[in-house]
Parts: C-alpha cells; sequence; structure tokens
C-alpha cells in the first residue's frame, strides 16, 4: 500500500537533489537515477544497513551481549530458560519490563512488579530488563556521526510511540557523553544508519535502552518542537552510498 506522504517526501527529496525518482509499481518500489545507473528503494521500508548488522539489531539478546561485551552502559538483563529464573531476575531487580527478542514499536512490552504478574506471561521468546526510570532520549547517528537528538515526553512508565512528543535541540545542547556513546554503540553492531535510544536518570546516569536499524523518519524531519532535519536526504544519500 502506497504511502502518499512518504512517497511525495521521497520523490521530492530527490528532485531537490538533482536526482530523478519514479515510482515503478504498486508496492512502492522506487528507482533513483543516479549518475546513469538507477538504484532502487521501498518508499517506507527500505535499511541502508547491512543484513548482519540489522540482525544484530533486531535481536535484543544479541545487542545486549555485544553492549556489554564493549562496555557500554547496559541496562541488567536475563534470557530466562524457565519461570524460576526469571522470578529469581524479578526479585534481584523488584521492577522490569519483559518485551520480546525481536519486537519493535514499544507493541507488547509489559512492566512487572509481581510473581503473580510475571506468570500470566508467555516468557518464551523474550528478555527481561530492569526496570529504569529516567528520560528518554534517542540520538540519530549516520555514518558514523551524530546528526540529531531528540528527547521524548511521554505519560506513564512505557513509551507510547503513537502519542509521544518528540522535542529536538540544537547541536550546542547535546549531551556530550550520549553522543560518543551512541557512536560507540552504532559502531559495535557494524550500524550506518540508526538510532540509539537512553535512559537517563535524574542522577545523570546514562542507560542503552535500545538500537533501531530502521528508526522512522517522519519525527526527525518534522518534531513536535525544536530543529527540524532534512533526514530522507541522509537516507538516501546513505542508500546511494552503499549502491557505489
Amino acid at each position: 500500500m502506497i504511502d502518499k506522504k512518504r512517497l511525495d517526501l521521497v520523490l521530492s527529496t530527490a528532485e531537490g537533489m538533482g536526482l530523478k525518482a519514479t515510482l515503478l509499481n504498486d508496492q512502492g518500489l522506487v528507482s533513483v537515477e543516479v549518475n546513469g545507473k538507477e538504484i532502487y528503494l521501498f518508499h517506507k521500508t527500505s535499511n541502508p544497513n547491512t543484513q548482519m548488522a540489522t540482525w544484530l539489531a533486531n535481536n535484543k539478546f544479541a545487542a545486549r551481549v555485544i553492549f556489554e561485551r564493549q562496555g557500554l552502559p547496559n541496562i541488567p538483563f536475563c534470557c530466562p530458560a524457565d519461570f524460576s529464573e526469571a522470578a529469581d531476575f524479578l526479585s534481584e531487580h523488584g521492577k522490569i519490563i519483559v518485551k520480546p527478542l525481536k519486537g519493535g514499536h514499544s507493541r507488547n512490552i509489559h512492566l512487572v512488579q509481581t510473581n503473580d504478574e510475571l506468570s500470566k506471561l508467555d516468557l518464551s521468546g523474550c528478555i527481561l530488563e530492569k526496570f529504569v526510570e529516567g528520560q528518554e532520549v534517542r540520538l540519530l547517528v549516520v555514518g558514523g556521526e551524530v546528526k540529531a537528538v531528540h528527547h521524548k515526553v511521554y505519560d506513564g512508565p512505557i513509551n507510547n510511540p503513537d502519542i509521544v512528543r518528540r522535542v529536538s535541540f540544537e547541536k550546542g545542547q547535546w549531551d556530550q557523553q550520549l553522543v560518543g556513546l551512541a557512536i560507540k554503540a552504532a559502531r559495535a553492531l557494524g550500524l550506518d544508519f540508526t538510532a540509539v535510544d537512553f535512559l537517563v536518570t535524574a542522577q545523570n546516569e546514562p542507560h542503552l535502552l535500545e538500537i533501531n536499524s530502521a528508526p522512522g523518519l517522519d519525527r526527525f524531519q518534522t518534531p513536535d518542537e525544536g530543529p527540524a532535519l532534512n533526514i530522507m536526504q541522509l537516507y538516501l544519500e546513505q542508500l546511494i552510498a552503499n549502491y557505489s
């Protein structure tokens, strides 16, 4: 199904870059002519990262293992073999998040505080993480450089991406510690185009929440507040570079 708003953005951005872009079919396949050659992308779902980097980012357990080995500020985690191991993890941390290993868009995420709540969940294919309360900050990393920083504003302990507000910040306001950590996290998984999410506590302690191999573009293009970024141009430039 064609997302007309996204398609128009792809086509107009390509035109602004001096490139010819053409919709090829009703599945959203687009060709972009670059130096006399065509490259191809789907207007909504093309991923400029390698298959391996994407797989690592999409498997939350694999990503957490790598973050731990790289000395990044990981959130304590567990992939329990059985309920007893899950209950022990809950007892250790008091409040935990249960999420799918390969989920996205904050779907099927549960805040758990009791064994009774835990027993009602299917823990197969899930990862458990210690609940950390703090400000959620997203950093966009493209080609080893941070291009944008957003704060996510939402009510409640779990982000609902459908109603969350995004507030972007000028470069001079960026937390340089988070900038360095985001670049290191992206490099650890081999991601050229990614959004890295942190939780920063009231004591200014950062915790790496998640890394995204195919982050949504719209909220960078048009944040709810703060400076906008022409992320579609960065996205097309990265796709073109990967074709070279």
